[in-house]
C-alpha cells in the first residue's frame, strides 16, 4: 500500500515560565491511501495536538510530516492554503468554526467556490448530494448557525469538509454530539465516501465502539509511552484465539457426554444379559 501521510520523529513540547510539559515524544507512523483510521486515547494524550499538527495549525518542536511527499511542516502560509482542498479538519466544537454572520448557504458553498475549480450547475448538483448525504434539510440553507443545534453545527462542518474531495481528513470528536441513529448513518455515509474517493480519514475518538464500527486499522495513543500502536489486528487474533477455545471445549463435552451414552447403553445391555 502507498503511504499518503508520514510522520516522522514527531515530538510536541509546550513552555510556559521556563517549565517544559512535553505532549509526546518521536512519534513514527505511515498512513496509507484509502483507509480509515481511528486514533483512540484518554484525553490528555495529545490526540488533538498530534491532529492540529497534522493539519498545518500548529508546528511540531521537533520531527515532520510529510503529505503526498512534500514536507507540510516547513511549507509558507501561502503554499499552506494551497493544500486546504487535500487536507480537511472538522473540530469537535462546530460552531467556532462557522461565521454565525452568513447562511448555511454561503458556508456551504464557500469552500467549494475557493478550492475547486467547478460550474454553477455543478456546484448546486453536490451541494444537493452532500445534503442528503449528511442529513441537511434543504431548508436549513436559508438558516443561520445559531439557529442550530450543536449536532446540526457538527454535520455541517462535516459536510462542509467532505464538499471539496480532500484526500485526507481528520474528524476531531466530531460524532460526539450526533444522536446514535445518526451517527451510525454518518460513519456508513463516511465509508462509502472513502470506497468512492480515494481518501484517507483519521478519526479521533474516545469512543472504541465507534472506532471498532469505522476503522480498518485502530491507533491507540498512551499517555504514558506516548506511542502509536497499531492493535486492531492483535485483538482480532485474540478473539479468533478465543473462539477457537470455545469450540474445542464445545467438543470435548460433546465428545464426553457422548462417552458417558455409550458407557450407559453397554451397562444396560450387560444388565439385561
Amino acid at each position: 500500500m502507498i503511504s499518503i501521510l508520514e510522520i516522522k520523529n514527531l515530538t510536541k513540547i509546550y513552555k510556559n515560565n521556563n517549565i517544559e510539559f512535553k505532549v509526546f515524544e518521536n512519534l513514527n507512523f505511515k498512513f496509507e491511501e484509502n483507509s480509515i483510521y481511528a486514533l483512540v486515547g484518554k484525553s490528555g494524550c495529545g490526540k488533538s495536538t498530534l491532529s492540529h499538527i497534522i493539519n498545518m495549525l500548529e508546528l511540531p518542536s521537533k520531527g515532520t510530516i510529510y503529505f503526498n511527499g512534500i514536507d507540510i511542516c516547513k511549507l509558507s502560509d501561502k503554499e499552506k492554503i494551497s493544500k486546504r482542498k487535500d487536507l480537511q479538519l472538522v473540530l469537535q466544537d462546530g460552531k467556532s468554526a462557522l461565521d454565525s454572520q452568513h447562511k448555511i448557504d454561503f458556508l456551504i458553498k464557500e469552500p467549494m467556490r475557493n478550492l475547486l475549480k467547478i460550474s454553477t450547475q455543478e456546484l448546486n448538483k453536490r451541494i444537493k448530494n452532500i445534503l442528503k448525504e449528511f442529513h441537511i434539510p434543504e431548508s436549513y440553507l436559508s438558516k443561520r448557525v445559531y439557529e442550530l443545534s450543536g449536532g446540526e453545527q457538527q454535520r455541517i462542518c462535516i459536510a462542509r469538509a467532505f464538499s471539496v474531495k480532500p484526500k485526507f481528513i481528520t474528524l476531531d470528536e466530531s460524532l460526539s454530539g450526533q444522536d446514535p441513529i445518526i451517527r451510525k448513518e454518518l460513519l456508513d455515509n463516511i465509508k462509502r465516501f472513502k470506497q468512492k474517493n480515494n481518501c484517507t480519514i483519521l478519526l479521533v475518538t474516545h469512543d472504541i465502539e465507534i472506532a471498532e464500527y469505522i476503522a480498518d486499522k485502530i491507533i491507540l495513543m498512551n499517555k504514558e509511552s506516548l506511542k502509536i500502536k497499531e492493535w486492531k489486528e492483535e485483538k482480532m487474533k485474540r478473539l479468533l484465539k478465543k473462539i477457537l477455545l470455545v469450540f474445542l471445549l464445545l467438543a470435548t463435552l460433546i465428545a464426553c457426554d457422548s462417552k458417558k451414552e455409550n458407557n450407559k447403553n453397554i451397562k444396560v445391555k450387560y444388565l439385561i444379559s
